[in-house]
């Protein structure tokens, strides 16, 4: 028996570099930042680091889907 909370993806960790966000979208590190700054997708920010949100870029992936 499976309970609700087996079914939804658990990140290996929350925050992604831009350049591993873009490769788990499957994009170029261009098109990421590109989305970025026209606000389509949020991002968290150390310093002059900028980090994407998991969640986030699940939530792009189901947006989108046709």
């Amino acid at each position: 028996m499976t309970t609700p909370n087996q079914n939804k993806l658990i990140p290996e960790k929350r925050l992604y570099s831009i350049k591993e966000g873009a490769k788990y979208l499957g994009c170029g590190v261009y098109t990421l930042r590109e989305l970025i700054w026209r606000r389509v997708l949020p991002v968290v920010k150390f310093g002059k680091k900028q980090y994407v949100d998991f969640y986030d870029l699940e939530k792009f992936i189901e947006h989108n889907k046709q």
